[in-house]
């Protein structure tokens, strides 16, 4: 190491960072520290049955705020906290720093806190352990909160502002431009949220969680000054804590035999207010829940029904403002040996929307279904939801240069084209120009905005019109279901195989990209899909999306083709929960793959750059590194380790300082830093010591500068090296002088004297470091023995394994033997079997087809059901209210002028019928279920009977001929019923 001496003596390390940066370094680091220990000190929810295999996600960071909020084991509360530490100017900073300004400003050095938002009406225990994600919207207004049965949102309080503040944000955002999640300019509506609280004088009230996960509300006045409670706002988490620590135990009686450890404290952010929870309704069976990427108030949801409903969260979450019904083309039904896949239909398991800015993937809605088939909906726009007047004049150009070309081409016809075919495209072409016409208004034209300034700004938007106003609607214009995609390997000769035609997809991720010579250019639509068998496909369309419409008129090709460009296997197991996909917000290249066992990144630069232009000599290939893994402990039990040994959340966060990490909370409550960034020197660890002799949830980093590979009986070196550099930099280490002997006095002797005092102290000291090496060598002689001895003995046990894994060997060869035999018996069994199993008919499987079609017609219509027996009780709860009126009018006397009723006899019988003809209806409908069910579980039974004899499968057959009629009688109910309807 190289040193200097400075004036005064003290020595400096020439390598070392100024005192200034690693000041900043430092602060950054024991801030991301900070932030860890607060979010571990929130006590995780308990799984459900439900949820225990499922891809779980209980925290949401919002990376342009940094705001977070985190799922505890309490259903009355949801957690916030800064994680980031962000200084933007935005909606969630100023709602986080409100409450701040109200009483005491917050001291600067003073560590990040815990808050809490309660929720009215709370979440019971068994609806906080289904919860799978947690997510916020584009503005931080609202939270989501999806489960396999129910998808509920919550509303964020709103302080309140004046009108000219109101107007100073509208002005500010307009010119700013909103950003979304990605952290890239959104092209949607201007955003608007309030940015200061009142000014009202309130008590902060606070939420103490103890060890057992019991919660506690304590005032600033009941806790009172003695405490240092006095000022809140300029004392860490850490100390808050001990301080409520100390209180507490002043408080409860020296016999009570509960634990009252502190975990945690938080305080309430919004003071008395609370936070709206309200349920989505008509949605049985959750399959996913996104909101939309052009409106922070649209959340789509797709059910078991094949409905995907939009719906507008600030106006109504109990009526859907769009419903669109998913007809997904059924295969041929064909001839079949009765296999039990083939009995199992498709299923929708997920879908994403575009997040393109320009050209139609902006209004894309890609739909996966279980078998692999991708589908997509274009155009899905939410009412009232706003793009910038340049994306609106882009479309219609390029809309208006595609019907020139056709029109050319028409000119200009091939030999062996109709001219229907132009003629259906032109159609297509036209009906999009229809509808940027028709359903997209300028901002301004409903009527004058003020101030004049944010007029001019918002003249810049256009806004989707509502059906009322453009006529356009999915009732009086359904969209059409593109799809489904087919791909071809876009590289034969490589080593893609397709081992994973027989399991299920599982997610679907859109990634978006620009090409560099032109970034506004359409580009075709790159799609990732993961399948059970831990299997990625990456697929790039053939052409770009656009919208298209149901039409009778003109008929075209809604398939879509893709090109496979790679497929590659992760090495995981999806028996332990799924595999969810993401991208990167900063970089698209990057893919991360979150697992409840781990964690992968994958690396798509050589798409991006084959997508630009640029030829590869060599077959390239995606690259997939993990970055996180569990694995349990072989001393621990495996129902523990099932307990703590799972991801329940993953975040990935990019800090200039601290480069790019991954934020993970494990089942336990503990939370990891995985650094992925290449930059890094090293990474945080996390333990579970106690800081406080009564906290139980204390979290160390180490530093990035240290090494932590010394145990505690060693001492390092270096230590000792700087305890003693520091006291000889003190003194100097050079003794010279010209002073001659007949010129030397009393006070040049005592000099000398005392320089060689102190020389003989560096010569003890040398001794000393001298020592301590001889020291370190002697341990060092000791390590080198016991690794040798150690050694030794790995080498016998890997002989004495060697012997073992032969005798293995023996024994595997025989078993191979014998299987070899087995399979070929079990062949000759097979075939024979096959010779003899029943085979379906084509009427049978056209039947079973009618039969799952008509139980997805009785599942779409549940929810009308509902509203109908819901209209009907209403309906005669008034019906008798009158009635009493009328008889309470009777009893008064003659004096009393009746009133004459205004629903006739007539029209009451009316009412009467039609509601016993819906009560008959929905016992026929339930009667037909049970039928579909009973003839299900005959099919899959009749399949799966081997019969062994030939007289088994004439009685099988003459069981199953009388069945026709039924099934006839069952066909003719239901369309009588459906009439009925």
């Amino acid at each position: 190491m190289t040193m200097s001496w400075k004036a005064d003596g003290m020595a400096a390390d020439e390598r070392l960072t100024p005192p200034a940066v690693q000041d900043d370094l430092d602060k950054q680091e024991y801030g991301l520290k900070d932030d860890v220990e607060i979010a571990a000190a929130i006590l995780p929810p308990l799984l459900s049955k439900m949820t225990r295999d499922a891809n779980l996600q209980t925290f949401d960071v919002d990376t342009s705020s940094g705001l977070g909020v985190f799922i505890g084991s309490c259903g009355r509360r949801l957690y916030l906290l800064n994680v980031l530490h962000s200084t933007k100017s935005n909606a969630q900073k100023k709602v986080f720093h409100a409450m701040a300004s109200s009483y005491v400003k917050r001291d600067e050095n003073a560590h990040n806190r815990l808050y809490h938002v309660t929720l009215e009406p709370p979440l019971n225990t068994d609806e906080i352990s289904m919860v799978e994600r947690i997510d916020w919207n584009s503005d931080g207004t609202w939270i989501t909160l999806v489960s396999p049965s129910w998808v509920k949102i919550v509303l964020l309080p709103k302080p309140q502002i004046s009108d000219q503040e109101d107007v100073l944000q509208r002005v500010t955002s307009v010119e700013n431009g909103p950003k979304n999640r990605r952290g890239c300019k959104s092209p949607a509506v201007v955003d608007v949220f309030a940015g200061s609280t009142s000014s009202k004088h309130h008590t902060p009230h606070l939420c103490v969680t103890f060890e057992d996960g019991s919660t506690q509300m304590l005032s600033l006045d009941e806790v009172g000054e003695n405490f240092g409670l006095h000022s809140l706002k300029t004392i860490g988490f850490r100390t808050l804590c001990q301080r409520v620590q100390i209180y507490i135990n002043t408080q409860i009686s020296s016999g009570s035999r509960k634990s009252y450890k502190v975990v945690s404290v938080s305080e309430d952010m919004f003071g008395g207010q609370k936070a709206i929870v309200q349920q989505i309704g008509g949605v049985h069976n959750v399959i996913d829940a996104i909101w939309h990427p052009l409106s922070s108030s649209h959340l789509a949801v797709i059910s078991d029904s094949d409905e995907l409903l939009l719906f507008n969260v600030v106006q109504d979450t109990s009526v859907p403002e769009q419903k669109h019904t998913l007809n997904f083309p059924t295969a041929k039904a064909t001839h079949s040996s009765g296999s039990g896949a083939n009995l199992q239909r498709a299923r929708t398991v997920g879908f994403s929307f575009g997040q393109r800015s320009n050209f139609w993937d902006i209004f894309a809605c890609y739909i996966l279904r279980s078998d692999g088939a991708v589908y997509v909906l274009c155009p899905l726009v939410p009412y009232e939801s706003k793009l910038h007047g340049s994306i609106m004049k882009t479309l219609r150009a390029e809309v208006d240069a595609q019907l020139e070309l056709y029109k050319r081409k028409c000119g200009n016809m091939e030999v062996g084209r109709t001219p229907s075919e132009f003629q259906a495209h032109a159609a297509v072409l036209k009906s999009q120009k229809y509808w940027l016409k028709e359903a997209w208004a300028c901002c301004t034209d409903n009527g004058p905005v003020s101030p004049n300034k944010v007029s001019s700004k918002l003249n810049d938007y256009y806004h989707c019109l509502k059906p009322h106003n453009s006529g356009i609607s999915p009732e009086t214009w359904p969209l059409a279901l593109q799809g489904a995609i087919f791909s071809t390997n876009a590289f034969p000769s490589s080593d893609q195989t397709e081992k994973n035609v027989s399991t299920t997809a599982r997610s679907l991720l859109y990634i978006p990209y620009n090409l560099p010579a032109d970034p506004k250019a359409p580009v075709n639509t790159l799609l990732a899909l993961s399948y059970s068998s831990g299997h990625i496909k990456l697929q790039l369309l053939d052409q770009p999306v656009r919208p298209r419409w149901k039409s009778s008129s003109h008929t075209t090709d809604s398939k879509l083709t893709a090109l496979l460009l790679d497929s590659f296997h992760l090495g995981i197991d999806m028996t332990a929960g799924s595999l969810k996909l993401e991208c990167d917000p900063n970089d698209q290249r990057l893919i991360y793959g979150f697992h409840p066992t781990g964690i992968h990144v994958m690396n798509l630069d050589w798409i991006f750059r084959l997508v630009s232009g640029k030829s590869f000599e060599k077959l390239p290939h995606t690259s997939v590194r993990q970055v996180f893994s569990l694995s349990p402990q072989p001393e621990s039990p495996v129902g523990a380790q099932r307990a703590s040994s799972k991801v329940i959340g993953v975040h990935a966060l990019k800090n200039v300082l601290l480069g790019h990490f991954l934020l993970v909370r494990l089942a336990s409550g503990s939370f990891e830093v995985v650094n992925i960034s290449a930059t890094a020197v090293g990474g945080l660890r996390m333990k579970t010591d106690v800081f406080h002799p009564d906290m139980s949830a204390k979290r160390e980093v180490s530093s990035f500068a240290k090494s932590s590979g010394w145990t505690a009986s060693t001492r390092p070196f270096v230590d000792i090296l700087e305890e003693k550099a520091g006291l000889l930099a003190s003194r100097g280490m050079r003794v010279s002088g010209t002073t001659r002997l007949e010129d030397a006095d009393e006070s040049t002797v005592k000099f000398a004297l005392e320089r060689v005092r102190v020389l003989y102290e560096d010569i003890g000291y040398m001794d000393e470091l001298n020592q301590a090496i001889c020291d370190r060598n002697e341990f060092l002689r000791e390590i080198t023995n016991s690794l040798q001895d150690q050694a030794q003995t790995a080498k016998k046990s890997i002989s004495g394994t060697k012997e073992s894994a032969e005798k293995l060997d023996e024994k595997l060869k025989e078993a191979r033997s014998t299987q070899q035999k087995l399979q070929k018996r079990a062949a000759c069994v097979i075939h024979k079997l096959r010779e003899k199993q029943p085979q379906l008919s084509q009427a049978e499987l056209q039947y079973r087809n009618d039969l799952e079609d008509f139980s997805l017609q009785v599942r779409r219509l549940k929810p009308r059901v509902d509203q109908i027996c819901k209209g009907s009780n209403r309906l005669i709860h008034e019906l008798e209210a009158r009635a009493l009126s009328r008889e309470a009018a009777a009893e008064d006397g003659p004096s009393v002028i009746h009133k004459p009723s205004c629903i006739s006899d007539d029209k009451k019988r009316m009412c009467y019928d039609v509601l016993r003809a819906e009560t008959e209806l929905i016992e026929d409908a339930g009667t037909l279920l049970e039928d579909l069910k009973a003839n299900m579980a005959q099919l899959v039974a009749s399949k799966a009977h081997t019969a062994p004899s030939t007289l088994r499968i004439v009685g099988l057959g003459a069981l199953q001929r009388p069945s026709v009629p039924s099934q006839c009688s069952d066909r003719s109910r239901k369309d009588s019923n459906q009439r009925a309807w």
